[in-house]
């Protein structure tokens, strides 16, 4: 099975909803795993790429404040990989719309046909192979982690925290954890018992001192990690985008 990660900017919230319901069921026609979050302007879509990636985006062209193909060209900046499908009940304005290289564009109303099909072109594009994942153990149950959502892990004493969309705590070995996830090119060790996701760095600062996560934690950075961390975030940006 594979996993999409979903939003949808509409303004109208009964095509909002709409579209989420269509996108549901033809997840579960095409045996996708849904992550689906919905948005209704550009701005609050854009505020949550700050902690959040999308696999795919349906965005809607005419909205109040900024327009769809003005949100999708600040979106594409640091998101060249999504897929943007627009939306829109005029035909007026393909020719913007392709010009932020979009994937696809519905006419409103939308039809499940059409969704199934645009899911289903997109799924054919994509990695079939199972996506990493880290594999905890708490209270007798396994919890799995894909990669691409950890932003972060830091030791605390016989416990790890790790960093999703929140903070959890496992008991578990720090360095068994750091040497399944140094296996994957995305993580850096940036101090001791800490492991960065390069992939939800934010920035760093001039110094080269301190990192600042996407989601807003600052941590320090080793002296003897400077001109590694340079090197890894320029590597992963250049493998990212050569994909």
């Amino acid at each position: 099975m594979i996993t999409m990660r979903i939003a949808v900017v509409d303004d109208n919230e009964v095509d909002r909803t709409l579209l989420e319901n269509l996108i549901q069921k033809s997840a579960r026609t095409l045996d996708i795993d849904l992550s689906l979050n919905l948005f209704y302007n550009g701005q609050t879509f854009l505020d949550s790429t700050e902690s959040e990636k999308y696999d795919i985006v349906f965005m809607d062209i005419f909205m109040k404040g900024a327009d769809g193909i003005e949100t999708a060209n600040t979106f594409r900046i640091n998101n060249p990989q999504t897929y943007i499908i627009f939306l829109t009940a005029s035909p007026e304005h393909r020719k913007g719309a392709f010009s932020v290289h979009a994937f696809d564009y519905i006419e409103k109303p939308v039809k499940e046909s059409v969704i199934i099909r645009v899911l289903n072109d997109i799924k054919r594009l994509s990695p079939q192979k199972e996506q990493p994942c880290l594999t905890l153990i708490a209270h007798k149950q396994a919890y799995s982690f894909p990669y691409s959502e950890i932003q972060y892990v830091i030791s605390d004493m016989n416990y790890i925290k790790i960093f999703i969309k929140q903070e959890l705590r496992f008991r578990m070995n720090f360095s068994e954890t750091e040497e399944q996830l140094l296996q994957d090119s995305r993580f850096f060790v940036l101090n001791r018992g800490i492991i960065i996701n390069l992939d939800w760095v934010e920035s760093v600062d001039d110094t080269f001192t301190i990192c600042t996560m996407k989601s807003k934690l600052t941590l320090p950075i080793a002296r003897r990690k400077t001109f590694a961390l340079k090197t890894k975030l320029q590597e992963r940006f250049f493998e990212i985008n050569s994909n």
